[in-house]
């Protein structure tokens, strides 16, 4: 969570598409590791409304901007090692 604050913050909550590695759509329920990196970053997660194709670009645009944000901040830090998962 301090990587997260160190770039302003997590969002308030965290839009995703369908993707597998977040939902699993049979059942209709967020995938085990996905809700587990939710509730550790106090994010709740959400998804864009399916068949309606304009939200994933709204999706994609939030989630590139925070990839960016994490890859300046290793980039500063000069690595991307971390001590344990907890750092």
């Amino acid at each position: 969570m301090r990587r997260l604050q160190q770039v302003g913050g997590s969002p308030v909550v965290h839009r995703t598409d369908s993707l597998s590695a977040t939902r699993n759509n049979r059942q209709n329920v967020w995938t085990e590791a996905f809700s587990e990196l939710c509730q550790h970053y106090y994010m709740p997660p959400t998804r864009n409304n399916l068949g309606e194709s304009h939200e994933n670009d709204a999706v994609k645009c939030a989630n590139g901007s925070l990839k960016k944000r994490l890859a300046q901040q290793l980039l500063l830090r000069s690595h991307s090692d971390f001590e344990s998962i907890a750092t």
